[in-house]
């Protein structure tokens, strides 16, 4: 299976990565070119999931989601890298077995353009966007034991 693309909600409780889309495409990418593009995108699955528009208590309990409870974190730092913003979360889940979500902050050449701003500051918004929102989220102990930056 090659990557997933996820939506990011951070609640007060936790965060819920809802899953967006899949995709078979490392065939499509090791061919390459408009060739390889065509494939990949055949290849994809795309949800359609509506965050917006979706009950809390639907996206929690779809099993292709993950869900994250905010007590389990054990680590959370966002950090910039390559140009983009990186979210890495180190959990525990219920069974006790340690997790690690590591997700890039994926930036739109659309959105960017439709702002008016460059890719680089359309990363900057969406890292220091994402990093106000945990800071509103977690409870200062939480906070005490994670690196969410300035």
């Amino acid at each position: 299976m090659g990557p997933k693309s996820y939506g990011l909600v951070i609640t007060d409780g936790r965060s819920i990565f809802v899953l967006q889309s899949t995709s078979k495409a490392v065939l499509g990418g090791a061919i390459g070119g408009a060739v390889g593009a065509a494939i990949g995108q055949a290849l994809s699955k795309d949800r359609g999931v509506n965050i917006e528009q979706s009950a809390l208590g639907e996206l929690v309990y779809d099993s292709r989601n993950l869900v994250v409870p905010h007590t389990a974190i054990r680590r959370l730092r966002i950090r910039k890298s390559w140009g983009t913003y990186r979210l890495v979360i180190h959990y525990l889940q219920p069974d006790g077995k340690q997790r690690k979500i590591s997700a890039e902050l994926a930036v739109s050449f659309q959105g960017a353009k439709q702002l008016g701003i460059s890719i680089r500051e359309f990363a900057e918004r969406r890292g220091s966007e994402v990093r106000a929102a945990y800071k509103r989220a977690l409870t200062p102990d939480i906070q005490s034991r994670v690196e969410i930056g300035d």
